[in-house]
């Protein structure tokens, strides 16, 4: 899943930089050089820091993959997202790293490991007089504003299949952005939308809006690198990879360092409560 948050467009497109640093694997026999495209405005995930480099979780996390995967040597190369699935078609860029959700509208072009890299709280927004508004029942009968092809359109309208006596009105568009969401909501064109909380607080900031809050996470999106269809060999291993960094705690030292917080024992139980929505 893109971020709800419309991107700025990559101002870094073209810059490729290495992840390992190590010239010595770079040059060693059987090391195959593999592309990744990222965002170089999506923080905290991926962005070009004040030295010019690539940082940010998920730029670290693929360091860390690169620390145990001797036979590859992965370089940064900055993409808007739109770019970056028509490269992973034409197979000249292996990986993407947008925080992206296992959709089966993306698993039907595109391969992901099974290993989720990072939990996102989605959370309602809506506006602070509601204040008996808070869960997925208390939203019942409530407008939610949707893009259709966004994983919160379904996960929204698998909620509405399992629970008839509990529907969301969903008012579907196809190309609206948070910004614009948060506007309906504040308007009162809508009862709600689902966003991010880093997309809610710098939104309302910029636009000086006061009277809206979030909920408590709605649900908790699973995000994970994605791959070219054809990189399987590549993708197991990647898969490997991450399942060792989850469990020797790197990602949780990685999420701390990059968000403040660890996301994996913040979320992994409502993550495992709520089922996976594809």
């Amino acid at each position: 899943m893109k971020r709800f948050l419309k991107r700025a467009a990559v101002a870094a497109v073209g810059l490729a930089l290495g992840v390992s640093g190590c010239e010595k694997k770079k040059d060693a026999p059987g090391v195959k050089t593999v592309k990744a495209a990222a965002a170089a405005t999506n923080v905290p995930f991926s962005y070009i820091n004040s030295d010019g480099e690539y940082d940010g979780y998920e730029v670290a996390v693929l360091k860390e993959i690169d620390k145990l995967l001797p036979q590859y040597e992965f370089k940064i190369s900055g993409m808007d997202y739109e770019a970056t699935t028509v490269a992973l078609e034409a197979g000249n860029t292996p990986i993407a790293m947008y925080t992206l959700v296992r959709s089966e509208a993306r698993k039907t072009k595109f391969i992901f490991p099974e290993q989720y890299t990072a939990l996102t709280p989605v959370n309602f927004v809506t506006r602070t007089e509601h204040k008996n508004l808070n869960s997925l029942d208390d939203f019942a009968g409530k407008t939610i504003g949707c893009v259709v092809s966004w994983y919160n359109y379904t996960f929204l309208s698998s909620w509405n299949k399992a629970h008839p006596d509990k529907k969301l009105i969903l008012k579907g568009y196809n190309d609206t952005s948070d910004a614009d969401f948060i506007n309906m909501v504040n308007r009162g064109d809508i009862d709600s939308a689902l966003v991010y909380p880093s997309s809610f607080d710098i939104i309302v900031k910029e636009l000086g809006i006061t009277n809206l809050r979030l909920t408590p996470p709605a649900f908790i999106a699973d995000t994970s690198f994605m791959l070219a269809k054809n990189e399987t060999a590549l993708c197991g291993d990647i898969d490997g990879a991450i399942k060792a960094l989850r469990e020797d705690g790197t990602l949780s030292r990685l999420s701390n360092q990059y968000l403040g917080y660890d996301m994996f024992a913040a979320y992994a139980a409502q993550f495992e409560a709520q089922g996976t929505v594809r």
